[in-house]
C-alpha cells in the first residue's frame, strides 16, 4: 500500500522524517483496506514543563472515490475521512482531560482510564497507547500541590482583574467622554460613574474572592497527610467551585495526575521521551489499529 505524505513545518526534520517512515512502513497499517492513507505532520512548541519539542504526525484514511488520479484529493475531501491514526511525540495533552490548572509550573490533569495493555504498554480509553522507555507517563497529583496552584492561579486573575479596572479610569479617551457627558447630561453621568464604581467594586469582591475564601476554608481543615493525599474532582465538586476537589470515595471521584517530569530529565532538544498513539474514528467505525499494532515499531523512536 503506497502511503502519500504531506510535510508540515519542518523545524525538527529529522524527528519529523523519522516518525512519517514509522508511520509509512507499520505493517498494521499497511494492512488496512478500504481506503487510501495520506500522511501529515508538523511541529510543535513544547507541551509540557521541562519537554523537549513535540511533533505530530496524522494518517487519514480516506475512501477510494475521494481521490483524484493517484497523488490529490478531490475538492472538500481533506476533512472528511474514514478514520485518522495519529503518533504523538512529547506530547500527552491529547491523552489527558486538563483541569482549570494550565499554564503553571505545574499543570494538572484527570487521570484517563487505563483500558488494557499492548506490548506491556497502557491502553487509555481505548483510544490512546502510551509508550515510553520505562518511566510511567503519569504520576500523582497531591492534594496540596493541587491546591497550592489553584491559589497561584486565583491570585493571579485576581491581579488581571485589578489591572484592568485601574486601566479603565485611566484611560484618557474614556475620562474625556465621561467629562463632556457631564457638560451634556449631568445626570446621565453621575449614574453612570455610580455604575462603574459598583462594578469596580464587584470585582474586588467577586468570584475570585469567594472561590479563594472557599479554597482557604477548606486547606484549613486539612491536616499533612490529608494533604500529601492522592487528589480527586468529580463533576459534582466542579458544579460548585472550579478547583473542584473531593473525596476519594466520593460517587464519580476521579484521580489527578501530572505528567511525570521524570520524563524529560537530561534530554536533549528534539529527544523522543514519550510516544502516544491515538486512532480516531472518521465516517466508519475504527478499523482496529491499536489492537493490532506492534509498540516495538514506534518504540524505535524514543531515546532513552
Amino acid at each position: 500500500m503506497r502511503v502519500l505524505q504531506r510535510l508540515g513545518r519542518t523545524a525538527e526534520p529529522g524527528v519529523l522524517a523519522r516518525t512519517a517512515r514509522q508511520l509509512c512502513s507499520d505493517p498494521a497499517i499497511r494492512a488496512l483496506t478500504g481506503g487510501r492513507p495520506r500522511v501529515q505532520h508538523g511541529r510543535l512548541e513544547p507541551q509540557h514543563t521541562g519537554a523537549p519539542v513535540a511533533v505530530h504526525a496524522q494518517l487519514r484514511l480516506h475512501a477510494p472515490e475521494d481521490w483524484l488520479a493517484r497523488c490529490g484529493l478531490r475538492r472538500q475531501a481533506e476533512r472528511p475521512h474514514l478514520a485518522s491514526l495519529s503518533v504523538h511525540l512529547n506530547n500527552l495533552r491529547p491523552v489527558l482531560r486538563p483541569t482549570g490548572v494550565d499554564g503553571d509550573a505545574l499543570q494538572a490533569f484527570i487521570a484517563p482510564r487505563e483500558t488494557g495493555r499492548r506490548g506491556g504498554h497502557p491502553l487509555y480509553e481505548g483510544r490512546w497507547l502510551v509508550i515510553t522507555t520505562g518511566r510511567p507517563p503519569f504520576v500523582p497529583l497531591s492534594v496540596g500541590e493541587y491546591l497550592d496552584a489553584w491559589q497561584r492561579q486565583l491570585e493571579r486573575e485576581a491581579g488581571r482583574q485589578r489591572a484592568r479596572a485601574a486601566a479603565l479610569w485611566q484611560d484618557a479617551d474614556w475620562r474625556a467622554a465621561l467629562t463632556q457627558l457631564e457638560r451634556t447630561d449631568p445626570v446621565t453621568a453621575a449614574d453612570l460613574r455610580r455604575d462603574l464604581a459598583r462594578a469596580q467594586q464587584a470585582r474586588r469582591a467577586g468570584a475570585q474572592d469567594e472561590e479563594r475564601g472557599a479554597l482557604q476554608a477548606l486547606r484549613s481543615t486539612l491536616g499533612a497527610s490529608e494533604l500529601a493525599a492522592p487528589a480527586h474532582v468529580s463533576e459534582a465538586a466542579l458544579a460548585r467551585h472550579r478547583f473542584g476537589l473531593a473525596r476519594a470515595s466520593e460517587p464519580g471521584a476521579r484521580p489527578l495526575m501530572r505528567v511525570n517530569p521524570a520524563l524529560w530529565l537530561g534530554a536533549r532538544p528534539g529527544a523522543v521521551r514519550v510516544v502516544a498513539l491515538e486512532e480516531s474514528p472518521g465516517s466508519v467505525r475504527q478499523p482496529g489499529w491499536l489492537q493490532r499494532v506492534d509498540p516495538r515499531h514506534y518504540a524505535a523512536l524514543l531515546e532513552p
